[in-house]
């Protein structure tokens, strides 16, 4: 079988942790409900005090394991936490941390503390659930997941059914002939109701709004997301959103990858599209006869990964001519290093989609595909029936569980091919909507400074909302180091030769003035939805950037026959006030390379950037001509440069 769940009782001691031993034995508790069925758990959700059943049609409630009875939405709310929060997250420390710092000893015993109280809470409650899914469908990489969560919050445990992959007869057969893994089972414990008495008593002598008070005395964690990685055990307190448990169990799963080095973890979207060879006959050709090109999509939530992965493409492609696209996996994969697995190497690990609902408008195919919600509004109808409302109404991050296998151009698979290219979603006002990377070093820069806007699919304070931020990967929830990421990253170019492309899904530069002003050129949607159609197609000729070696840019009129003004709006030699707009890429290449010089990875991914940085000064000074003078010292700082000469 594929992860571990046996115990060797001569060596438990080899394979456990007290934090892990503690969450199995929580398992035994005498108020635990094992083996529930899919229409006990909808049945327990139901009742949830915190939901509301809706007059909305699942969209496959048999797809789901339910009786025809049990097929209407459940919308579920949590309160003041409608996003994940990425703050909360506690690493206990591991082993080889503790044998490197042994003062951490007291850290470590002091979190084994707080898990033996949180399981003595646990077994006081009237009812626990056991329920277990698995990750993924494919042979090479498939294990399986264990959560514990109060009764109260079943609907919690009805979500982690609905988003992985369902224990039934056919999936047990499949887990049964994967290859063993060298991790065990995952296990999660969930005690929505907890709250750090040490935040309680901060908030009894703390002034919320006295920023002096708060200056002396920090502000605890409320909530907290313990994880013991190195043996693949979390205890989620105070976690209500399913956000952090889908999150718990991408974290542990994608650790499992990356320290097997069985493949790369990616926090992103798959799909296939199959184009038609160029004819001068119109004939509609077999699936055997269409050339196959596969796509990665990175990016953080609210970046556009989910539409850009989910969509079909439909106004780009000829279904006469038998082109079409296979959706794979909305938002977690595991990209397998193995060549041999060419035809299913990227590994859907999940079966079900999570997903912010605000394009789930009443005329969007969207709306047909829940199975169920979270955080969205309800309201009865002229006929008394409760319906539901999406589009971020009620509040910033409305969630849906989409049955996937509904979306355009998906199946049972959650597989797919090896990515031909690996695209990063950004939002960067000085990045044209599409440029490829030929650099492969220049591709990992890329990747760990990956930059965008945080926006309500995370839990942070509204000042920080819309803020330009940096995420490697789009993966905040990172646990194996910012050097074993690049390398892996670096890896999977090298084994696959797959291309690297980097999309600007946020706003371009316009002039000046309207920059100043706070004003740019969105990057509309169906500009983005055109770019995979075309790279397909190989209707795209690119250029050198001379501003940014490493990559290139669309040559003119690669985008004539779907937007005639994108050179116009959108190249970035064609733009107004260059010098200005020279200067704004300058500062973004900074902050880019001071990023990386933070996150200490190797210089071989940091040098790219650098290059980028001489030869954008080495093109002003070409075209502005000989200076006297630096017009800003500060620009010029952590570029390399010695000292003296500035």
């Amino acid at each position: 079988m594929s992860t571990r769940h046996k115990i060797d009782e001569r060596n438990a001691q080899e394979g456990l942790s007290h934090i892990r031993a503690s969450a199995i034995t929580l398992s035994c508790a005498q108020n635990i409900h094992r083996d529930i069925t899919m229409d006990e758990l909808y049945e327990m959700s139901a009742a949830q005090p915190t939901t509301i059943v809706s007059d909305i049609t699942m969209a496959d409630a048999t797809h789901a394991g339910l009786s025809p009875q049990n097929n209407r939405v459940i919308v579920s709310y949590t309160g003041q936490d409608t996003a994940r929060s990425a703050w909360a997250r506690l690493i206990c420390p591991q082993p080889e941390e503790i044998e490197r710092y042994p003062e951490l000893i007291d850290t470590r015993d002091r979190v084994e503390r707080l898990v033996r109280e949180v399981n003595f809470q646990l077994m006081q409650q009237e009812k626990l659930i056991h329920t277990q899914v698995f990750f993924g469908k494919n042979k090479a990489f498939m294990g399986k997941i264990h959560l514990i969560v109060p009764e109260r919050y079943a609907k919690l445990a009805f979500d982690l059914n609905l988003n992985f992959i369902r224990v039934t007869p056919e999936t047990e057969q499949v887990y049964k002939e994967s290859k063993a893994l060298k991790v065990p089972d995952l296990w999660l414990v969930c005690h929505p109701e907890w709250l750090n008495p040490s935040w309680q008593a901060w908030r009894n002598r703390v002034t919320p709004a006295n920023a002096e008070q708060i200056a002396k005395d920090p502000e605890p964690k409320r909530i907290m997301m313990v994880f013991d990685i190195a043996h693949y055990t979390s205890y989620l307190l105070g976690a209500r959103y399913f956000g952090e448990i889908k999150k718990a169990c991408l974290t542990m799963i994608w650790d499992a990858a990356i320290k097997t080095g069985i493949g790369m973890p990616i926090h992103g979207s798959s799909k296939t599209l199959f184009i038609a060879p160029p004819a001068k006959k119109t004939k509609k050709l077999t699936p055997a006869e269409t050339k196959p090109v596969t796509f990665i999509t990175i990016g953080l939530s609210g970046s556009g990964k989910s539409t850009i992965g989910n969509d079909p493409h439909s106004g780009h492609l000829s279904p006469e001519r038998g082109e079409h696209t296979r959706t794979g996996n909305d938002d977690a994969l595991v990209v397998l290093y193995d060549k041999r697995l060419k035809e299913f190497g990227t590994v859907g690990l999940e079966d079900g989609c999570y997903n912010k609902s605000n394009d789930y408008t009443p005329d969007s195919i969207y709306t047909s595909t829940v199975q169920s919600a979270e955080n969205v509004m309800v309201y009865r109808n002229n006929r008394g029936k409760a319906h539901i409302i999406h589009q971020d109404i009620l509040n910033g991050n409305g969630r849906v569980q989409t049955a996937r296998h509904r979306l355009p151009g998906a199946d049972d698979n959650l597989d797919t091919p090896h990515p031909d290219y690996l695209c990063l979603l950004m939002k960067d006002e000085t990045l044209p909507p599409v440029m490829r990377i030929t650099n492969p070093q220049l591709m990992v820069s890329m990747y760990m400074c990956l930059a965008s806007r945080s926006t309500s699919a995370e839990n942070i304070p509204i000042e920080q909302m819309g803020k330009l931020r940096m995420i490697p990967g789009a993966n905040p929830f990172n646990t194996w180091g910012m050097q074993q990421e690049a390398e892996s990253l670096e890896k999977l170019v090298q084994h696959l030769g797959c291309q690297g492309i980097v999309m600007n899904t946020g706003s371009f530069f316009i002039n000046a003035e309207k920059h100043n002003a706070g004003q740019m050129r969105k990057v509309t949607k169906e500009i983005s939805l055109s770019i995979y159609p075309l790279l397909a197609h190989d209707k795209i000729q690119w250029l050198d950037w001379p501003y940014f070696p490493g990559t290139q840019i669309p040559a003119p009129g690669s985008f004539q026959e779907v937007f005639p003004s994108f050179d116009q709006d959108f190249h970035p030699l064609h733009v107004e006030d260059e010098e200005v707009y020279c200067e704004l890429l300058r500062t973004r290449l900074l902050d880019r390379l001071d990023f990386l010089l933070e996150i200490k990875i190797d210089r071989r991914f940091i040098l790219p950037i650098r290059k980028a940085i001489f030869e954008l000064d080495a093109y002003e000074l070409s075209t502005r001509g000989p200076t006297a003078h630096v017009d800003n010292i500060e620009t010029l700082r952590g570029t390399g440069r010695d000292s003296s000469s500035l």
